[in-house]
């Protein structure tokens, strides 16, 4: 019981002064931020259903490329194409469509999330955020869709 709240307490001690250093959250490298922005601009989250993420997709491909090498996973192959035709070679060509049309520059995925599921799109800022959002909503492999939106302390540090 003593051992977590000295845990505890040096958590918070932590998080206080990480706290106390925040300034901006945001990636110096584009357009400045004000406080007017809610957003960081060019800048989408996606979050796939499970198993339909880009990587997971690249992964099936390969394992489906392995089953081609013989006559009997050729086989298998005819008869898993048979029972679901939506493959994952479908299902990355969709998604790579989406993102040409989008105008996505860079795909980068969270390293936070265990999934592997969300991912941050960097885009050439040619369409809206409703644009993007729209051709994402339509595809099957989306679970939502959203801004990278900024978030300010709410209080001003001196």
């Amino acid at each position: 019981m003593v051992k977590n709240v000295i845990y505890l307490s040096v958590l918070i001690g932590i998080l206080s002064v990480y706290a106390l250093k925040v300034d901006a959250v945001y990636d110096p490298g584009q357009t400045p931020v004000n406080e007017r922005e809610q957003s960081v601009p060019n800048q989408l989250i996606v979050k796939f259903k499970k198993g339909y993420d880009p990587g997971t997709l690249k992964y099936k491909i390969d394992q489906r490329n392995s089953l081609k090498r013989t006559f009997l996973g050729k086989v298998k192959l005819m008869f898993m194409d048979v029972v679901n035709p939506r493959t994952p070679e479908k299902d990355l060509q969709l998604l790579n469509m989406a993102h040409r049309q989008a105008g996505v520059i860079n795909l980068e995925d969270n390293p936070e999330d265990t999934n592997i599921s969300t991912y941050l799109l960097n885009t050439d800022g040619k369409k809206t955020y409703q644009q993007m959002e729209s051709i994402y909503k339509k595809l099957p492999q989306v679970e939502y869709v959203q801004p990278n939106y900024l978030y300010y302390p709410l209080e001003q540090l001196p």
